[in-house]
């Protein structure tokens, strides 16, 4: 299985980072900074979501806390921390449903209870109908189709930490 994970702190025990749906992990930036000194932060994009690889077929949840346990074998963990927003924390859920004893604590952000349709319509109106395939076009051309190449995003960055009164780029840990 071949994930995508972008990795901040070098605190003693490990945590994942499980964004929501149509984020990449790295949605997570100033939570892995503010806890980097007490945990290793695993920011990981969602399989078929973000850049890394999907998951085949038809998807239960069983399935998605698979693949979570499927990295946290590869990385050589017994268990981890896992914090998921919206999707990310259903997903952090069923992977402390189906594998309690490779989960030391499991922190839910604005986690919904509604199933996620296909082509969610009732959720999102007409736009539901695109979610699919802007999530597709993110895949093949990856974050320089939604403008998030490294300048844009750069400048984004600064932009938004000028504006909350930050003026250094060190993590909050530092400062």
């Amino acid at each position: 299985m071949k994930y995508f994970v972008e990795v901040v702190g070098s605190g003693p025990s490990p945590l994942i980072f499980l964004p929501g749906t149509g984020w990449g992990g790295n949605v997570g930036q100033s939570i892995a900074e503010a806890l980097s000194n007490s945990y290793t932060v695993h920011m990981i994009d969602l399989p078929g979501i973000g850049r890394g690889e999907g998951l085949s077929g038809r998807i239960s949840m069983k399935d998605a806390a698979g693949w979570v346990k499927g990295y946290m074998d590869e990385q050589g963990w017994k268990s981890a921390t896992i914090i998921g927003h919206s999707l990310g924390g259903a997903i952090g859920l069923s992977t402390a449903s189906f594998h309690p004893d490779r989960v030391d604590k499991l922190v839910l952000l604005d986690i919904g209870f509604a199933r996620i349709e296909r082509f969610p319509v009732s959720m999102f109106g007409t736009t539901g109908y695109f979610l699919p395939i802007i999530s597709g076009l993110h895949r093949l051309f990856g974050p320089r189709f939604l403008g998030q190449d490294g300048e844009k995003k750069n400048r984004f960055q600064c932009e938004n930490r000028r504006r909350n009164g930050i003026t250094d780029h060190k993590p909050r840990s530092q400062r």
